[in-house]
């Protein structure tokens, strides 16, 4: 009898999941290249009619993908990749896919790429991850960056810069896309995508190594409980998908700049925008000094206002504006199903004004 309740309670598990509704079948396409591969291109099958719509918008989402019209490629059908692949994983609610491959354009390059659909809708969710600086809280991750990685990427970059004729690299000193937990340290690396394809030997590689206890007292609260108690890093598919879920209300809503004002004078700034009001504070300072001086103040509209104050004494004020509009004053401002913006900014006391040029900007939300 228990043997009889144990394998009920085991069926039901499996059939309460997602591979009740749908199936993830292999379609194997040849590339026509000159050297023939094999390609393993992923497509979802319904197993029941309510789920048909949602399979066949996911496989018209992955032929878009692979840039073909249909699983059956017509006679002399271009295919340029190669050596394409395929992970997946259900349950009840998602699909995660993630593909990989190389793909022979103008310049051949390798891609791997992750995403999670919802099952009943087939629509595709944003797969969102921790970005690097949320790991930190407003004061530490601009001490954290100064004290371990800014002098050597500014070394990294000027040596790739020089490798390219003069040409710098794209990225910033901030884009730290790559992080994981190794043996109670903290690896982390420049991103890969600083310069085009044709000049990807240009490319700074800088990867760090940081210990659990040197790391602590820069760290949010979120941060060391992520990386060192739940094995975030480690989470891989849909566990890492619901694990961003859960924790995204629990972010702080921090937004980092880096820029030069009146173009002569670098500055670091960092906000927290109240999810409780439109209140921002926080700080910023001249890269020179590394001073910190107090900020106050209030967002709407797009618009955020803030007050300087030395010894409480008011010494400038700053308006920073996201504007829907294309302008050569801005910088381009990327988030995920968002209307795309551009920051522009401006610091002022009196009758003085002086513009300000941002060259990076870093948000703590989930991207």
């Amino acid at each position: 009898m228990k043997k009889n309740i144990f394998l009920l309670l085991l069926l039901t598990s499996i059939f309460c999941n997602g591979q009740d509704k749908i199936v993830v079948k292999t379609i194997t396409i040849q590339s026509s290249l000159s050297f023939q591969t094999k390609n393993e291109l992923p497509k979802v099958v319904a197993l029941k009619k309510e789920f048909e719509v949602s399979a066949k918008k996911i496989n018209q989402f992955i032929l878009e993908e692979y840039q073909i019209e249909d699983y059956q490629l017509k006679k002399d059908e271009d295919f340029r990749f190669s050596g394409s692949s395929f992970q997946y994983q259900i349950n009840e609610k998602y699909l995660f896919l993630k593909t990989e491959g190389g793909y022979y354009g103008p310049y051949p390059s390798e891609f791997e790429r992750e995403y999670v659909f919802e099952i009943k809708t087939g629509e595709i969710v944003e797969s969102e991850s921790l970005p690097f600086q949320a790991l930190f809280t407003l004061n530490g991750y601009l001490d954290f960056i100064d004290k371990y990685w800014l002098k050597d990427i500014q070394n990294d970059f000027a040596v790739s810069t020089s490798d390219c004729d003069g040409t710098p690299p794209y990225c910033s000193y901030y884009d730290i896309e790559n992080y994981e937990v190794i043996a109670n340290k903290l690896s982390f690396s420049i991103t890969n995508d600083c310069y085009p394809h044709v000049a990807k030997a240009c490319t700074p590689y800088l990867t760090k190594e940081i210990s659990k206890e040197i790391l602590k007292p820069y760290l949010s609260d979120l941060g060391y409980r992520l990386l060192f108690k739940e094995n975030y890093t480690s989470k891989k598919g849909i566990d890492k998908f619901l694990m961003n879920q859960k924790e995204k209300p629990n972010c702080e809503n921090n937004i980092y700049l880096f820029g030069k004002i009146n173009n002569l004078y670098p500055v670091s700034i960092a906000l927290t925008l109240s999810k409780k009001d439109n209140t921002v504070s926080g700080y910023y300072y001249y890269d020179k000094k590394k001073q910190k001086i107090k900020l106050g103040g209030k967002y709407s509209n797009n618009t955020i206002e803030l007050s300087e104050y030395t010894n409480n004494v008011n010494t400038g004020n700053f308006v920073l504006k996201f504007e829907t509009e294309y302008t050569d004053e801005g910088i381009f401002i990327y988030e995920p199903n968002q209307v795309h913006k551009y920051l522009i900014g401006k610091w002022f006391k009196d009758k003085t004004k002086y513009k300000i040029k941002f060259t990076a900007v870093k948000f703590n939300r989930f991207n």
